[in-house]
């Protein structure tokens, strides 16, 4: 029995480069000229860079900082505040380890600080509203 090619480089602890082969083109049609067949194309996977822990967390808690608010405003701004640090620990260990996720820390950081602007806000206008309502009351009577 004839031992696959890929068994047997995998059974010996080699590693392989993947190709892709483009198949030929078909046989020219009556009329038609010869072309000559294309080299096939050759793909190189390199192996995936491991993604940093802490610049996956403060991706993940920088988006669902957004959906925190459900509880009274602490809620997303913690897990913003969360976000932020998760994605400075990740930032200093990449540039330590050489790891992979620097813009998913970027990203993290970026989604968090945008919802801390968006909370502060939204605190603002809320207290000039109210405030400028109250002073309104407390003037005209």
């Amino acid at each position: 029995m004839a031992e696959n090619p890929v068994q047997r480089s995998a059974a010996i602890g080699q590693q392989i480069e993947p190709t892709t082969v483009v198949p030929p083109p078909p046989p020219p049609g009556p009329g038609q000229a010869w072309a000559p067949t294309p080299v096939p194309a050759r793909v190189v996977l390199s192996p995936a860079q491991r993604t940093n822990p802490w610049a996956l967390a403060s991706v993940i808690l920088g988006a669902v900082s957004y959906l925190g608010h459900v509880l009274p405003v602490a809620g997303g701004v913690a897990l913003a505040i969360a976000a932020i640090i998760c994605g400075f620990i990740g930032l200093s260990e990449i540039r330590r380890t050489g790891e992979g996720g620097r813009g998913t820390a970027i990203v993290g950081i970026s989604l968090a600080v945008a919802n801390l602007i968006l909370t502060l806000l939204i605190i603002v206008l809320f207290l000039l509203v109210i405030g400028g309502s109250v002073l309104d009351n407390l003037l005209h009577h």
